[in-house]
């Protein structure tokens, strides 16, 4: 029941952030990896941010590790720090009203994908990067391994002007 309420997100984010490409015009150039940068920043988020939205309630439903050891898992670290990062996003962006909220999620993937992957180097460095066997953390580190994926997209020149 979770992914369908995720799936039913996934709707709602893309019409919202339609409205908000409608809004702010793009043009772009012949560059096609730029393009397809620019599009996977586009399309990505809204489908991301429910689905790992879900992937966190369903890590946190019982029978659970102990949240020592939750920490430890790079799906779970995952799913946390993406939606710690959206609520901050949320927070600083909710007095410009609901449509530069949509606007700014374009660019959340980059900020996702970097505290992923910062979050992931200190669990290395800790020597606590420990992945636990099963769909849950798995799923969880695959939607860490896209937002990081779309961080380092967000450097690859588009040749996109947003008037």
């Amino acid at each position: 029941m979770i992914l369908v309420a995720t799936a039913a997100g996934v709707m709602v984010l893309i019409r919202v952030t339609d409205d908000a490409r409608n809004l702010f015009g793009t043009r772009l150039d012949r560059n096609w990896l730029g393009r397809y940068a620019y599009q996977a920043e586009i399309w990505m988020p809204p489908v991301m941010i429910p689905t790992m939205m879900g992937a966190l309630a369903v890590r946190l439903r019982g029978p659970r590790p102990s949240f020592r050891r939750l920490m430890r898992q790079p799906g779970a670290v995952a799913s946390l720090l993406g939606v710690s990062v959206l609520t901050m996003r949320l927070i600083l962006s909710s007095h410009n009203g609901l449509n530069w909220f949509a606007y700014r999620l374009r660019s959340s993937g980059a900020d996702i994908g970097l505290s992923v992957a910062a979050g992931w180097a200190a669990l290395a460095l800790a020597g606590a990067f420990r992945r636990e066997r099963g769909w849950i953390d798995g799923f969880g580190s695959i939607i860490g391994a896209v937002w990081s994926l779309l961080w380092l997209a967000s450097y690859i020149p588009t040749g996109v002007t947003v008037f």
